[in-house]
């Protein structure tokens, strides 16, 4: 896997709408995002026993922590007003600047 790449174009026009809506919806998504955060940091965890033993990183486990990686880099494009396009929490695809 490639280290995250950011494209970040500038948009001239940014939508007021979602500029008041992203501030609603930082507080609906900080929930998830840290029950999340406690969970790949048990992930790192087992991750660093997996590795001392079996001399190899768990695939399944490495994974989960790249998405979580990726997700919060493309939130905090978003709640550092870079790009107006949120990302979607539970749904793969173009949803921000990350690839």
């Amino acid at each position: 896997m490639e280290p995250i790449r950011i494209d970040i174009p500038m948009e001239e026009r940014a939508g007021r709408w979602r500029l008041f809506a992203r501030y609603f919806w930082m507080f609906i998504l900080v929930w998830p995002i840290f029950i999340w955060a406690i969970w790949v940091s048990f992930l790192q965890m087992v991750q660093w026993w997996h590795i001392l033993f079996v001399g190899r990183f768990w695939g399944w486990a490495w994974r989960q922590q790249a998405h979580f990686f990726s997700y919060v880099t493309r939130i905090n494009a978003w709640m550092s007003l870079l790009t107006d396009r949120r990302p979607f929490l539970f749904k793969d695809g173009d949803s921000g600047p990350t690839k």
